[in-house]
């Protein structure tokens, strides 16, 4: 009997993160994505589905699908291509999109469970995927179109096969880590950041397993994420010429990150589209890859003092709520809910937010020697590195809930256990 009602407390807590994302994925109405990445998304993830290719075209409505577009590697192929599947099973549609957004966010609080289970227990294991079941604006996020909510799936994918996979020896030890691998190149291939996965396991390898054992596992990761990367960055030799590995935008978010108008995070950067004005698109986004590295390299080398205070704002910007989430979900005609209603959920999921942040940083202080805590603060730090190198969004911190959840899930046990420490310490005094 002990042995189902874990079983059976996962499903419910399955069953409610799914009740839950359906409901407000239903309720926030079916529009056409507004404006910038999400719009990019649905227009390739549609060309892709009808045949006209990895494609779009960009007109005075902004990125438009339809016969005619040009190849484009603005930003990386995961997300549009798993929408493209999703519409050549379903249909086209931005409902369609949303549910694979649902499917991706169940699927995460899964895994959130097993990384718990392989690391810190049952019982923190099901407290943690209840808090990511809850959690407002991972809710919320399942209605537009970023590419957060899918990335943030892979991400803990990677970090569960690296628990998974770690105490494993030989040849097995070999194709855990190019399982690791494989995953954080399909990672990287939906959001760049997925490379920090490959620090992460090599930080944890090192400490596990030592040095020698280390260097393989890193080189078997390494070799399968190349692997799973290289054809598309072979397709954009071919298409464009030029050596873009994953997506044009990395040359484009660094000097988001890096000008004399950086403000810590996301601005659109007028000097890269001013550039050379006439020129096509395949062409301008070369010149984003190209110029924007040029010149946000050349502005970090002679403006150190300014680079510091934009590190500074990075991490703020990186830290606080991610309330954006609402208005990006509320820009249909008519609103998902009046105001005060949408206000008050804004309040409650920051301060949902905060009290995760409390409850995580009390498990850090508390057990900073545990190996999966150790694990957990390397990936938050890495992360945190990333993103001072080009920049910070709030929603940037949706692939670091599941560790947050399950330190959150450690610290309110570890709070549990003083309180009633103390309740047994006073009747006994």
């Amino acid at each position: 009997m002990a042995k189902v009602r874990p079983n059976v407390a996962l499903l419910s807590i399955l069953t409610l993160a799914l009740v839950l994302r359906l409901l407000w994925v239903l309720r926030a109405e079916t529009v056409p994505p507004p404006t910038g990445d999400p719009q990019w998304y649905f227009a390739v993830a549609s060309n892709l589905a009808a045949g006209h290719g990895f494609t779009v075209s960009l007109t005075d409505q902004g990125w438009t699908p339809g016969p005619g577009g040009e190849p484009t590697t603005l930003l990386p192929p995961g997300w549009p291509t798993t929408l493209a599947a999703s519409f050549v099973i379903f249909g086209t549609g931005l409902l369609t999109a949303k549910l694979v957004n649902v499917l991706a966010g169940v699927i995460t609080v899964y895994l959130v469970y097993r990384i718990g289970e392989l690391s810190l227990g049952r019982t923190v294991a099901l407290i943690g995927a209840l808090i990511l079941a809850l959690y407002p604006n991972h809710i919320i996020w399942s209605s537009t179109l970023f590419s957060d909510i899918y990335f943030t799936m892979w991400f803990s994918t990677a970090i569960c096969l690296l628990l998974r996979t770690s105490r494993w020896r030989g040849i097995q030890a070999f194709v855990g880590a190019g399982a690791v691998g494989a995953v954080t190149g399909v990672a990287a291939l939906t959001r760049g950041q997925g490379v920090v996965l490959l620090l992460v396991a090599a930080v944890f390898w090192l400490v596990l397993c030592g040095r020698r054992d280390t260097l393989v596992r890193t080189a078997a990761a390494s070799l399968a994420a190349v692997a799973v990367i290289a054809p598309w960055t072979v397709r954009n030799l071919v298409t464009f010429e030029a050596p873009i590995v994953i997506a044009a935008n990395d040359g484009y978010n660094l000097r988001i990150g890096h000008s004399p108008y950086a403000t810590g995070r996301y601005i659109l950067p007028h000097d890269l589209w001013d550039a050379e004005p006439g020129i096509t698109m395949k062409e301008r986004e070369i010149l984003f890859s190209r110029l924007g590295r040029e010149r946000a390299v050349d502005y970090a080398l002679s403006h150190p003092r300014e680079e510091l205070v934009l590190a500074l704002k990075k991490l703020y910007y990186l830290t606080i709520p991610d309330s954006d989430s609402i208005a990006w979900a509320n820009v249909a005609s008519s609103p998902v809910a009046p105001s005060w209603v949408l206000e008050s959920l804004a309040r409650l999921a920051a301060a949902y937010y905060w009290a995760l942040l409390l409850f995580a940083a009390v498990a850090l202080t508390r057990l900073r020697s545990v190996t999966p805590v150790r694990l957990m603060g390397v990936t938050l730090a890495l992360w945190a590195v990333f993103h001072i190198a080009f920049f910070g969004e709030p929603r940037y911190h949706i692939p670091l809930l599941p560790p947050l959840a399950l330190l959150a899930a450690t610290g309110l046990r570890e709070l549990w256990r003083l309180w009633y420490a103390d309740r047994r310490v006073a009747p006994a005094a």
